[in-house]
């Protein structure tokens, strides 16, 4: 089973307490492992899968334990680089059942420094590089990054894109024209459909769909929420519903969907399988508190939510 690369974010979620839409109606913040790129690698090495993580903390008692959990959860973390100068990026950002506000505080999160070689091996045997937009939206990493992307292809990874726009995270002007420049001959991208609005204004959610064909992706699963997703391969579209029976978490759907998409397309299911795997484990956390905890062994998932759907 070949391994999955990931590059990006590791930080500290600072979540609120009580639910809403408002962080000065915060009654209080509880810290959280963050990053969406560290949860996936995280909740795939849960499910036995090789992953890599390349990132940067700051050398802080957030930065050392966010290594440490990644590590005990058995992400290999010999490419996480600790900055002596910068703190650990955080993020405060409120419980919602709705659209988050958030305040992003950054620093060692987009330093990431690697030499050519060291890309190089990272990425061999790898069957995907995956990224998100945070690194795209600084100039530092977004350097960096298109060495990472000009090696996958080099080496035939497989390119897949979290395309989670958030025009306050930018340095840029040109983000859109960036993040859309980025589209052509990626593999896979999992937007919503507020990341979507974003990007190409109020349109369908299989029009969507078509927009990102069009600019060269191959596959696309677009989250509906309540509804499910929308999983296109370019010549087949299909809604995966939820699996959601009872809501008792609000956080983690999206990076357990992606450990699913994961594990199901290294294990040689199509993207629409491979959907109904990232669906139950979407299910699996938001029917329960902790967001990243440890999941549980695959065939438990796939017993209770693939069975009873």
């Amino acid at each position: 089973m070949k391994k999955v690369v990931f590059f990006g974010e590791i930080l500290i979620d600072f979540i609120s307490t009580n639910f809403t839409d408002d962080l000065l109606s915060a009654e209080g913040f509880k810290w959280h492992f963050g990053g969406s790129p560290a949860n996936i690698a995280k909740s795939l090495a849960d499910l036995g899968m090789e992953v890599v993580m390349v990132g940067k903390v700051g050398d802080d008692d957030f930065g050392r334990a966010s290594v440490k959990e990644l590590h005990l959860r058995g992400v290999d973390v010999r490419y996480v680089q600790i900055d002596e100068t910068a703190h650990t990026s955080l993020v405060f950002t409120t419980r919602s059942k709705s659209d988050q506000s958030f305040v992003p505080m950054r620093d060692a999160d987009f330093k990431v420094k690697l030499s050519d070689e060291e890309i190089s091996e990272i990425l061999e045997d790898a069957s995907f590089l995956h990224f998100s937009s945070w690194p795209v939206t600084k100039e530092e990493s977004r350097n960096m990054l298109y060495k990472f992307l000009e090696e996958a292809k080099e080496q035939n990874v497989n390119i897949c894109f979290d395309v989670n726009y958030r025009k306050k995270l930018w340095d840029s002007p040109d983000a859109v024209k960036t993040l859309l420049r980025l589209l052509d001959g990626v593999y896979l991208v999992k937007p919503s459909v507020d990341d979507s609005r974003e990007l190409f204004g109020e349109r369908s959610p299989e029009e969507y769909v078509e927009t990102f064909h069009r600019a060269g992706v191959k596959n696309v699963v677009l989250t509906l929420g309540k509804k499910g997703a929308l999983v296109s391969d370019g010549k087949r579209m299909e809604v995966i519903p939820s699996m959601v029976r009872k809501l008792v978490n609000t956080l983690g759907a999206g990076d357990g969907f992606w450990a699913g998409l994961y594990y199901g397309l290294t294990n040689r299911e199509n993207i629409f399988e491979a959907s109904q795997i990232g669906s139950a484990i979407a299910a699996f956390r938001l029917e329960r508190e902790g967001a990243s905890d440890p999941l549980p062994n695959i065939q438990k998932i796939l017993d209770t939510y693939l069975r009873r759907s």
